[in-house]
């Protein structure tokens, strides 16, 4: 008993140092894999014979069985436009990729799922992740006062480079500020409702420091889709937070909104915010939707699109084509994988935003234990979409996680008696 207890524990603490890496793209092995994915794999084999369990279970489950037959065609398409027809080692290297991200969603499910308490301690060590991961944006924000404060010399630029790129754009634990953008995206919601849900005082301030922390960082990112996404989330949140009655988080969000709309009409251009203005500044003189560039690019993949429709060109072949990749995720797989890849790929992300916006229901109803869980995943995954719609974000392993959570909170919360009373 002490034994398995001990193996128990192991296992836990694989997952907890293997989502804490998730993030640490900087930490690259070979190209495109991390030091995550070595903690991952000795996660998997920790648990051996347990997977002919767990078959049976993925069998019986429907809403685990339902997603694991989306990535299952997900990721044959990805090897039919990957392996199949292109056999080069560059697209070999992506579709492994991509089974890998597929492998990881599915497996955060089945553990996270076997019991609340296992649902609690994935998201405990997530917790751990987005607090840490808010360190990392925390030394970039002193590097930039460090900046201020000092001119550049070549050992201090590289100092900085750990936390910025090139073009003085806040990258944080990754490699590109557009990665950390959508990171922070996907996860500020969630740390907004972490920090309204705590009653003690202590945390109440670490959650709230942690998302200034990640609203400063966003912002020097530069990232114009970023900023954009998470102020339509902000805006929807007003009407929620109105029907949920919480007028004390509405107040907080009105002053987060008025914070913002103060950075872009102040007269005092900071480093982040400048260049996020003028670049809504030259899609509006434009009267277009987006900048040139991205248009143009959205064309071409349309047109390669139209070139291969069933199966698309081939992964990584719309770089090899036009040395860019493709800024929009849905036409990104569209481009490279045809419609066999696409609409698996559509039919995941409908069936992950279903499972969230249940799971709010279903928390509301009979657990508001994970309240706080259930809407900052369902508005955190709302505002990475519409991020989607300007950055290539299916091969970011946080989306993949987030996927995994979701649909370990909607069989969580399915086993919950429905007479259970509300949680005051």
């Amino acid at each position: 008993m002490t034994c398995s207890k001990t193996v128990e524990r192991i296992r836990w603490v694989l997952l907890g140092t293997f989502v804490i890496l998730l993030p640490w793209t900087k930490l690259e092995l070979a190209e495109r894999f991390a030091a995550s994915e070595i903690v991952f794999l000795a996660l998997v084999l920790s648990y051996g014979t347990h997977w002919l369990g767990w078959a049976k279970r993925l069998w019986h489950d429907r809403t685990l069985r339902t997603f694991a037959v989306l990535l299952l065609l997900w990721v044959l398409a990805c090897g039919v436009s990957g392996v199949v027809i292109q056999r080069d080692a560059d697209a070999v290297k992506l579709f492994g990729g991509f089974v890998y991200l597929a492998a990881l969603a599915l497996f955060v499910s089945m553990i996270s799922s076997r019991s609340e308490g296992d649902l609690e301690a994935a998201t405990s060590w997530s917790e751990a992740m987005l607090a840490i991961s808010a360190l990392a944006i925390v030394g970039g924000s002193l590097t930039f006062l460090w900046y201020i404060a000092h001119p550049i010399s070549d050992s201090q630029y590289n100092f900085g480079s750990l936390f910025f790129s090139h073009s003085e754009k806040l990258i944080g634990p990754f490699e590109k500020s557009n990665q950390l953008a959508g990171f922070i995206v996907l996860f500020a919601p969630l740390v907004y409702e972490l920090a309204l849900s705590q009653t003690k005082r202590l945390r109440q301030v670490v959650y709230g420091g942690a998302l200034i922390v990640m609203l400063v960082g966003l912002v020097m990112t530069a990232s114009r889709a970023g900023f954009l996404s998470l102020g339509i989330c902000a805006l929807l949140y007003i009407p929620i937070l109105i029907l949920r009655k919480r007028y004390r988080a509405l107040l907080i969000m009105l002053q987060v909104i008025m914070l913002g709309a103060a950075l872009l009409l102040s007269p005092i251009r900071w480093p982040g915010v400048s260049r996020i203005v003028k670049g809504f500044d030259d899609v509006l003189s434009a009267g277009q939707v987006t900048d040139g560039f991205r248009l143009r690019n959205w064309s071409q993949a349309i047109h390669a699109f139209l070139e291969s429709p069933l199966h698309g060109i081939g992964l990584t072949q719309f770089d090899v084509r036009y040395q860019h990749e493709v800024h929009n995720t849905l036409l990104a797989v569209l481009a490279e994988t045809g419609l066999i890849g696409f609409l698996p790929l559509l039919s995941t992300i409908v069936f992950i935003g279903v499972l969230a916006i249940r799971n709010v229901v279903r928390a509301t109803r009979w657990n508001r234990r994970w309240m706080p869980w259930c809407w900052g995943l369902l508005m955190g995954m709302g505002a990475e979409f519409i991020f989607a719609t300007q950055h290539a974000i299916q091969r970011s392993r946080h989306i993949w996680l987030a996927f995994g959570l979701v649909v370990a909170l909607s069989i969580v919360l399915m086993r919950a008696p429905r007479s259970q009373p509300k949680s005051p």
